[in-house]
Order: C-alpha cells, then structure tokens, then sequence
C-alpha cells in the first residue's frame, strides 16, 4: 500500500512509500517502509491534499532521494490515491 506515514514526536515528519499490510496503520503502530522518501516541503495542497492528489505541478513542494526501507513509529497514515502515488514516485528529488 503506498501511503504517507506521519512520524516523529509531534508527527510533523513525512514519508512516502510502500507499507506492507492489508489495512492503513494506525497511530502506534511500527511500520517498515520500503523505497522511502520524505516529504520536506508541501506547497499549497497541504498535508492530506499531497495524498490525494500529489504536489501541485510547477510547486515548491521538496522530496528527497529514496532509500531502499526505513521503520518508525506512527502517528498518522494517509493512504495515496493511485495518482497521488505515481506523481509523488516521479517528482523530482529535491537536494
């Protein structure tokens, strides 16, 4: 399931990706996430909107260069829209 994963202790850390499981994980949980990328800056779709639609073309919306997998604790999860997860896998890495 490619979702966003919202972490860290105020749950302000984004990160994109491949989470294995058959249902959305919940706040608590300890998830593994495979082909991570975390989400620096969102531009003007916010928080759940980059979820359901992806950045919005020609934004200053900042994602960083993947890693293979990552794990953390949740403390959101929005699941990624088919299209949401195709244009967020194609933006452009931010360095």
């Amino acid at each position: 399931m490619k979702c966003i994963i919202y972490t860290g202790e105020n749950g302000r850390c984004m990160i994109y990706g491949d989470v294995e499981t058959d249902h959305l994980p919940l706040p608590g949980d300890k998830v593994v996430i495979k082909q991570a990328r975390m989400i620096l800056r969102v531009e003007t779709v916010g928080n759940l909107g980059i979820a359901g639609a992806g950045p919005k073309p020609d934004s200053d919306t900042r994602i960083t260069h993947p890693v293979p997998q990552t794990s953390c604790v949740v403390t959101q999860a929005a699941e990624c829209s088919e299209a949401a997860a195709e244009s967020i896998s194609a933006w452009p890495i931010w360095s």
